[in-house]
C-alpha cells in the first residue's frame, strides 16, 4: 500500500482540491468583474474622445461637408 492510496491522504488531497478550486472561483469572479468594470470606462472615454472629434471637426465644416477654412 503507497501512501497515495491511503483514505486519509485521499480526503485530504480531495480537500485541498476544493479549497482550490473554491479560491480560483472567487478570485476569477473578482477578476471578471474588474475587467468589465475596466472595459466600460475604456469604452465611455472612447465614445467621449469620439464625440469630441466629431464637434471639433464640425467646427471646420460648412454647408455639404465643404472646408469653411
Amino acid at each position: 500500500m503507497t501512501l497515495l492510496s491511503t483514505p486519509a491522504v485521499q480526503l485530504l488531497l480531495f480537500a485541498l482540491g476544493c479549497l482550490a478550486i473554491h479560491a480560483a472561483r472567487g478570485h476569477a469572479a473578482a477578476l471578471a468583474r474588474l475587467l468589465t468594470g475596466t472595459a466600460l470606462v475604456l469604452v465611455v472615454l472612447l465614445m467621449i474622445a469620439a464625440a469630441l472629434d466629431e464637434a471639433h471637426a464640425g467646427l471646420f465644416v460648412g454647408f455639404a461637408g465643404y472646408a469653411v477654412l
